[in-house]
């Protein structure tokens, strides 16, 4: 067994995980720049890297002497640092790797002079390094405490949202931001968090109660909420290089005018096409291939009635029932000459002019009922079914009047002209151009501290308004990488 760790090939071979453990530092270190930390389980990572720390450890003081160990033992010393810089706080992390890169730097088989002018400059390259790297955090990075106070996932787990209560050298403020939920890299006991796609969608000077409402929303709702999903230039010289759209240069540039009015506008409709709501000429249509047709557009609208009953307030006993000629209980209808009855004994506090009007409208086919008891009015009332009759003629009679509204939807059918261009994209097409079937939708509601809901920029209330769309960041890229921002944070 001597013989064979003696050997120069087993060492060799052994080596090569020294070589690996230097990939994974390299890794951890492109981590530390572009990703957050977050250790899930304290103990049982404490004791995973621990481990591993040392069977590396023990592998490369085996192996100090070989060409690889030795090459990795130098290299690791400014691979650690950004791991240092950005992670620095994270000591579950950094101690076993520090104490694996020290004792292995010492340990190594290079000649002394070469650890001397090596150390020399690693330890200036460290200084250097942190000396940059707090100046650049401190004068050039934003001077701000941010504290996160509120976290929502949309219902697709592609995206996640935060309120952050920012306090600066002024008043602070609240901001939120949205950020992809897909892109982190989740181990058993360790998280890195992707950092550098966040997007402001919310800034305000005030410390406002912020509600996040996230939910899954199609075209067709986009549609209803006024939020057209409109088929942009950019979209269209898509569509154009996928073999979609066969439009040439000539038409391209007659679209990117017309589109340059901010009323002109090209929507998709599945049944028609590429929909152009503006006004064109018939040549410009001709030029563009367009087809025009006369559709009809069914609406479902509210339709308000308003019923007006007149009433009277009155209460019976049973000895006045059976003196008026009234059944001894439950309801009944009066006739004139019970009207004028009431009204003579001064039981029904009416002028002359006034009975005769209700007596001419019971002749005319009017009825008048007493209703014991009612839900509409008081204990007691006489109701006077009159058609026709307005709230003034009733009180001119010297009645009250309840007025009942009444709600239906119905259809609306109206027509248009349809200016359209026939083709049929693909849902997955769709997609690729931020208008999949589907999509998260962010709602933000803000209350101050007495609980009332504020106004935004546009003096409208910020009620369950829409700050997020998912078409909106798929069009734009937002969390592409080319357009991911170096973080410091």
């Amino acid at each position: 067994m001597k013989i064979f760790f003696q050997n120069i090939w087993t060492k060799r071979a052994v080596s090569i995980f020294s070589l690996v453990y230097g990939i994974m530092l390299g890794m951890l270190s492109y981590m530390s720049v572009f990703y957050n930390v977050q250790i899930e389980n304290s103990t049982a990572f404490t004791i995973l890297i621990s481990v591993i720390s040392v069977l590396f450890l023990v592998m490369m003081i085996y192996t100090r002497k070989q060409f690889l160990t030795r090459f990795v033992s130098i290299l690791a010393v400014p691979l650690f640092l950004p791991v240092l810089l950005f992670y620095f706080g994270e000591w579950l992390l950094l101690v076993p790797l520090a104490a694996v890169i020290v004792i292995m730097f010492f340990v190594s088989g290079a000649g002394e002079a070469t650890k001397t002018i090596l150390g020399t400059l690693s330890l200036l390259l460290y200084v250097v390094g942190a000396v940059a790297y707090f100046l650049f955090s401190t004068f050039i990075g934003t001077q701000t405490q941010d504290v996160v106070i509120q976290v929502a996932e949309s219902e697709s787990k592609l995206y996640r949202s935060y309120v952050v209560d920012t306090i600066d050298s002024s008043t602070g403020g609240t901001k939120i931001y949205v950020e992809p939920n897909n892109l982190d890299k989740n181990f058993k006991y360790i998280r890195f968090i992707a950092k550098g796609y966040k997007k402001l969608v919310y800034n305000d000077r005030n410390h406002y109660n912020i509600s996040m409402e996230w939910a899954t929303v199609n075209r067709e709702e986009l549609s209803d909420m006024d939020m057209h999903m409109d088929i942009s230039i950019d979209r269209i010289e898509f569509l154009k290089q996928n073999g979609v759209l066969s439009w040439n240069d000539q038409q391209l540039e007659t679209i990117r005018k017309l589109l340059g009015s901010a009323s002109n506008t090209i929507n998709y409709n599945e049944n028609y096409g590429l929909v152009f709501d503006m006004e064109l000429s018939d040549a410009t249509a001709d030029m563009l291939g367009l087809k025009r047709e006369t559709v009809q557009n069914v609406t479902q609208e509210e339709q308000v009635t308003v019923t007006n009953t007149c009433y009277y307030e009155l209460g019976l006993s049973t000895m006045q029932r059976q003196i008026f000629g009234m059944p001894d209980e439950g309801d009944c209808t009066l006739d004139t000459e019970q009207m004028d009855h009431l009204v003579s004994v001064a039981v029904v506090l009416l002028s002359k002019d006034q009975l005769q009007g209700i007596i001419d409208r019971m002749n005319s086919g009017g009825t008048v009922t007493y209703y014991a008891e009612c839900d509409k009015y008081p204990e007691g009332a006489i109701q006077f079914d009159f058609d026709g009759i307005t709230a003034d003629e009733a009180e001119s009679l010297g009645l009250k009047v309840h007025s009942e509204e009444t709600t239906k939807m119905v259809d609306v059918v109206t027509e248009e002209e349809l200016t359209y261009y026939p083709v049929t994209i693909d849902s997955d097409v769709l997609q690729s151009i931020g208008m999949a079937d589907s999509g998260d939708v962010l709602y933000i509601t803000a209350y101050d501290d007495s609980g009332t809901i504020v106004d935004n920029s546009n003096g409208e209330k910020l009620d369950r308004m829409v700050y997020f769309r998912y078409d909106e960041a798929v069009m734009n890229r937002w969390f592409s990488k080319d357009k991911r921002e170096f973080d410091l944070q």
